[in-house]
């Protein structure tokens, strides 16, 4: 009796297995999907979660501020904000999350990684995920001042 009930669960915990299996290959089917279609937009795509770390980034974004994505995965978002408005944009973004609804194109100026500024045009949106909400700001690099 024992020995049956001890087959039974074993063959019970090798079907959640390849369930749980199959999910996991959905899940990362569907992640590179994602990841793929990001990567294909013209404009650089940054995923911020409510503690300010961007959590994702698509390719452009290596282009538009100089730098691997492993740079910018994980880091504060401040880094790709000039010093002089960092304190107000990350006294915007923490109310931002008490009512996240989409802000387009606000025109602003962003840090690349070698410091240099640049003019952008961002457009932000909540996105919720599993772990809550983030926010996607899709950011377009405009023409300098003096046009370059």
């Amino acid at each position: 009796m024992i020995e049956a009930a001890g087959h039974e669960l074993l063959a019970r915990i090798k079907e959640l297995d390849q369930r749980l299996s199959n999910a996991n290959r959905q899940f990362l089917d569907d992640k590179t999907l994602a990841m793929a279609e990001l990567d294909t937009a013209s404009d650089a795509v940054v995923v911020i979660d409510t503690l300010g770390k961007i959590v994702l980034i698509n390719k452009r974004c290596e282009a538009v501020f100089r730098c691997l994505m492993s740079d910018m995965i994980d880091k504060d978002v401040s880094i790709i904000i000039p010093p002089e408005y960092r304190g107000a944009l990350c006294a915007k973004m923490e109310t931002y999350f008490d009512n996240p609804v989409p802000r387009t194109f606000m025109e602003l100026e962003a840090l690349r990684c070698d410091g240099t500024k640049i003019p952008v045009s961002i457009s932000i949106f909540p996105v919720t995920s599993s772990s809550g909400i983030l926010v996607m700001a899709v950011i377009r690099e405009r023409e300098m001042p003096d046009g370059t």
